[in-house]
């Protein structure tokens, strides 16, 4: 009763007209509510959609619509996880420094735990954006050395776009046919980035459709490790490696990759977790001592124990803003080139000769 009388009120065309207090506590809470039920409603129904095409943008009413949706969302959960970040570096424990270096499965309910040990060789891949795909290049030296079957004997782990990248090298999918999909992507993001602001997500959802197998949800089960951010009841780093199908495994990596409106607008839900960028709590997920560990700038080096970086490392801004099509093809190139010199260190001789062994056990 009292909703609809300050409804009444504040639609009236007199002038006269005052809410009370508490009228205008009923249309707050009301307002409040309502959005965020429809911001339920979207991660729940919408947000999971699959585009039957890769989408050119959004008009400029539809981009501004989004934005003023989602900008409410991202700044609670912005404002949440700064909150717990501040008081994490006041403890001098930083929310982003991992604590714990060797994972298994996480997840309630779970019923199969592989055991990560370092039996199995290992790649870790950390985030950066469109930066990320200089991990294809490293992917394609290793899938040239030693060949798709190989591939599935590696342990792959992947954080924010990283994941993404875990989850095709952990299917053994041709490193050209993904390639193929990246100019095209990386064009719309930096000749069209204002239509394109909100749909990133949608890019990687397609991308993920169309180059992964059908059983890609089993292939990836205890061999494809996500880092995930779950923001309640405090911000903490999940890894998943369990999957049901191949839509559970996308719907992780979107989750792995969820930056607040800039994925797309109101909130990522994945297994009653609300979700943000894994790379926020775990950035490189190091699956055992001897993983190889692949950053994008010099520093991964001291603050994630990265083995290997780029020797031309791209600017940060081509994190959100992609590079030209000579600077990704030389991104490409470059993870092709670091990743062969690596291979000749003794590390690298190492991860070769487990991998080696293990496809011959395999086999057997």
């Amino acid at each position: 009763m009292g909703l609809r009388v300050a409804l009444h009120k504040a639609l009236s065309a007199s002038e006269s007209t005052t809410l009370t207090t508490n009228e205008w506590k009923y249309l707050i809470l009301t307002a409040i509510l309502l959005y965020s039920l429809n911001v339920f409603i979207h991660a729940v129904f919408h947000a999971k959609r699959y585009p039957a095409y890769l989408e050119t943008g959004k008009g400029r009413f539809i981009v501004v619509c989004r934005l003023i949706y989602g900008i409410p969302a991202a700044m609670a959960q912005g404002m949440w996880l700064c909150a717990w970040m501040a008081f994490w570096e006041l403890l001098g424990s930083p929310l982003w420094r991992p604590r714990v270096r060797h994972h298994g499965d996480v997840g309630k309910g779970r019923k199969r735990t592989p055991v990560v040990h370092d039996g199995h060789a290992s790649v870790a891949m950390c985030g950066g954006g469109f930066r990320t795909w200089y991990h294809i290049g490293v992917y394609h030296g290793l899938y040239t050395e030693f060949g798709a079957e190989a591939m599935k004997e590696v342990h792959w782990a992947g954080s924010s776009v990283g994941s993404l990248m875990a989850a095709i090298a952990a299917c053994a999918v041709d490193p050209d046919v993904v390639w193929a999909h990246i100019p095209d992507i990386a064009s719309l993001h930096r000749d069209r980035w204002w239509r394109n602001l909100t749909t990133v997500g949608s890019k990687c959802r397609f991308l993920l459709d169309d180059v992964l197998p059908e059983d890609a949800g089993e292939r990836c089960t205890g061999k494809c490790f996500i880092s995930i951010t779950s923001l309640l009841p405090t911000p903490h780093n999940v890894i998943l490696t369990e999957f049901d199908s191949k839509d559970d495994l996308i719907d992780a990596v979107i989750a792995s990759t969820y930056i607040p409106t800039w994925t797309f607008p109101g909130v990522c839900l994945h297994r009653g977790m609300v979700c943000v960028d894994g790379g926020v709590t775990n950035n490189l997920a190091s699956l055992a001592e001897e993983t190889l560990r692949i950053g994008l700038d010099p520093e991964d080096t001291t603050d994630w124990g990265a083995t290997l970086v780029p020797s031309a490392p791209r600017p940060r801004h081509n994190t959100f803003i992609p590079a030209d099509d000579d600077g990704l093809s030389e991104m490409y190139a470059c993870g092709k080139r670091d990743i062969a010199r690596w291979l000749k260190t003794a590390e690298g001789k190492r991860f070769a000769a487990k991998l080696r062994e293990r496809k011959a056990e395999s086999r057997n």
